[in-house]
């Protein structure tokens, strides 16, 4: 398979060489690209993919990895090639830095819960170190529904299948809020049907006098809130 050929299946933006956790997303994205075209085109040789994922940078990352071979080398493998990445543009967060801004992370304001999900998913794919034990995951689920905004959270919290959330997967979080967030989106339209088309491209926000939930004051309040201003101290 030609370089040209793998080109037209990528769908990755250039990586411009940002410090953080924007290589992750650009290399997992890649290996998905490569993936989808070894499933219909066969096996796709190491050095390939290293070309193609270098013309996917920056001149100036891409100048940097063609230094790095010539002074060392060029790299064996797809797996050396994405370390010498993640070591000079990964993050470098603490651990208890990386726990902070998942603990502190939030639905926003025109966020839906399947975008919220996403980027609460990624950040806790990143933590240090996973529970030994996975019946301890249940405390993700809990931070996940914490954030939800403030029309979603009650009406999530008076489903049936809130009551299991220690028992369930993220994943089944996940649908349940989907739910919650349909009953809101149905309750907003049928108490003013000249909203619908609105609704559909903007969520309500915390400050919407419309839709269930405006008294979740307190949980956003006191001894909460300055846990989060310690934490991100």
């Amino acid at each position: 398979m030609s370089d040209s050929e793998i080109e037209l299946e990528c769908h990755v933006n250039k990586f411009d060489g940002k410090v953080g956790d924007y290589v992750e997303d650009w290399l997992e994205q890649l290996e998905f690209d490569f993936a989808s075209c070894e499933k219909s085109g066969g096996p796709i040789d190491a050095r390939t993919k290293i070309d193609t994922a270098i013309l996917n940078t920056s001149s100036d990352v891409g100048l940097v990895s063609s230094k790095h071979e010539k002074n060392y080398g060029e790299f064996p493998t797809w797996e050396s090639f994405a370390k010498f990445m993640r070591e000079t543009y990964g993050s470098h967060e603490t651990g208890y830095s990386r726990w902070c801004r998942l603990r502190n992370t939030k639905q926003g304001d025109n966020e839906s819960v399947h975008a919220y999900y996403w980027r609460f998913y990624r950040i806790l794919s990143r933590r240090a170190r996973p529970m030994m034990c996975s019946r301890d995951n249940f405390i993700y689920n809990f931070m996940f529904v914490d954030g939800l905004k403030d029309v979603v959270f009650p009406v999530f919290m008076r489903l049936v299948g809130s009551r299991e959330m220690v028992d369930d997967s993220l994943q089944d979080i996940l649908d349940l809020a989907k739910r919650a967030e349909s009953i809101v989106r149905m309750g907003v339209i049928a108490s003013n049907p000249s909203q619908a088309g609105r609704f559909r491209n903007r969520r309500p926000g915390r400050s919407s006098g419309s839709g269930p939930g405006n008294d979740r004051g307190k949980r956003s309040s006191g001894k909460k809130s300055h846990k989060r201003q310690h934490c991100a101290q």
